[in-house]
């Protein structure tokens, strides 16, 4: 598995785990590229690639492009 970004804001969310890609309609938490804070979103349902994550923001239903190391899941 890829290191984590190093530019990742401190702390992470509490009992979150990484995976190297993440399912369709997985609800993340994950930080923007350029952002400071993490942010929770849903992984789209027409995600089609593993490198890339397709994510919507819960706040704004903005949609990003994410790679899988400024992820992680959220807890049940």
């Amino acid at each position: 598995m890829p290191p984590p970004d190093p530019d990742l804001p401190a702390p992470v969310p509490d009992n979150t785990q990484r995976k190297r890609y993440y399912n369709n309609g997985e609800h993340i938490y994950y930080v923007p590229v350029g952002g400071d804070v993490w942010r929770t979103g849903i992984v789209h349902e027409q995600n089609a690639s593993t490198v890339v994550q397709r994510v919507v923001d819960d706040e704004d239903g903005r949609e990003h492009f994410i790679k899988p190391t400024r992820i992680r899941t959220m807890p049940d």
